[in-house]
C-alpha cells in the first residue's frame, strides 16, 4: 500500500489492486474504494486536493509523519458497535447504584427498595443503554453526506459542516448545536424509556406513586446524558 498527506487534512491511500481511499482527518469521513477516475474526480472537483500529493510505501510514509488523529470517545463506539454489549454490565452497576441512592433519598425503606431493584434495575440498564445507542445512529447520520449531495446547496453545507461533531463538536456553531439537540433527544429517550417501560410494573405493584415514578425518570434522564460526548481522544 503507498500512502500521502496533503499537508492539510486529507490522507490519500492506494492499494496493491490500484483502488484509491482519501480519508478526512478532520471530520473522520473515508471516500472510496475508487477507481483510478473516481479518485481524480473526488480529488480535483470536490476535495481540492493538490495534484502534487507524493504517494510512498507504507513504512517509508509512518517513519517521515506522525498524523495523530483526534475522534470524540463517543465515535468509537459507532465505529466498532460490539463494544456497546462491553458497556451493558458497566450501565448495569451504575444505574443499579443511582437506583438504589435515588430510593434512599426518597426515603424508601430496605424491603421496598428490595423489591423495586427486582422488578426494574434490569429493564432501566436496557432503557439507558437503548438511548444512548439511538444516539450514536442519529449522530452517525452526517457521515452519510453524499446522499445529501443533491439537497438545497444550505442544507448541504449544514450537514457537512455537523461532521465535525465526530472530531471537536466545539469546531463551528452546527456541530455545536447537533451535540446540543443530541443530547437532548438521548435526555428525552431516557425519560421515556424509564417512564414508560421500566417502572411499569413497579407502578402496578403500587410501590411507587405517578409524582414519584416521574421524579425517578427525570433523574435518569440527568445522570444518563453521554457526558463522554465532550471528550476525545488522539491515536
Amino acid at each position: 500500500m503507498q500512502v500521502g498527506h496533503d499537508k492539510n487534512r486529507y490522507i490519500v491511500a492506494k492499494t496493491n489492486l490500484n483502488v484509491y481511499y482519501i480519508i478526512d482527518t478532520k471530520e473522520v469521513v473515508k471516500y472510496g474504494p475508487l477507481t483510478n477516475i473516481e479518485f481524480d474526480k473526488e480529488k480535483k472537483n470536490k476535495l481540492n486536493i493538490p495534484s502534487s500529493i507524493e504517494l510512498k510505501d507504507l513504512d517509508e510514509y509512518e517513519q517521515d509523519h506522525d498524523l495523530p488523529e483526534k475522534i470524540l470517545l463517543i465515535e468509537i463506539f459507532g465505529i466498532f458497535p460490539f463494544l456497546w454489549v462491553l458497556v451493558l454490565p458497566f450501565n448495569f452497576i451504575f444505574n443499579s447504584i443511582i437506583l438504589v441512592i435515588i430510593l434512599k433519598v426518597m426515603k424508601m425503606n430496605l424491603k421496598e427498595i428490595k423489591n423495586i431493584y427486582k422488578l426494574s434495575s434490569f429493564k432501566i440498564c436496557f432503557s439507558t443503554w437503548l438511548s444512548q445507542l439511538i444516539g450514536i445512529v442519529i449522530m452517525r447520520i452526517p457521515m452519510f453526506i453524499d446522499d445529501f449531495e443533491n439537497l438545497n446547496k444550505t442544507i448541504y453545507f449544514i450537514i457537512k459542516e455537523s461532521l465535525a461533531i465526530a472530531t471537536n463538536p466545539f469546531d463551528n456553531i452546527y456541530s455545536l448545536i447537533f451535540l446540543l439537540m443530541l443530547i437532548i433527544i438521548i435526555g428525552i429517550m431516557n425519560y421515556l424509556f424509564v417512564y414508560r417501560f421500566s417502572l411499569k410494573e413497579v407502578y402496578k405493584n403500587k410501590y411507587i406513586d405517578q409524582k414519584q415514578i416521574k421524579k425517578i425518570a427525570l433523574l435518569f434522564a440527568i445522570f444518563n446524558i453521554p457526558y463522554f460526548l465532550y471528550f476525545s481522544i488522539s491515536f
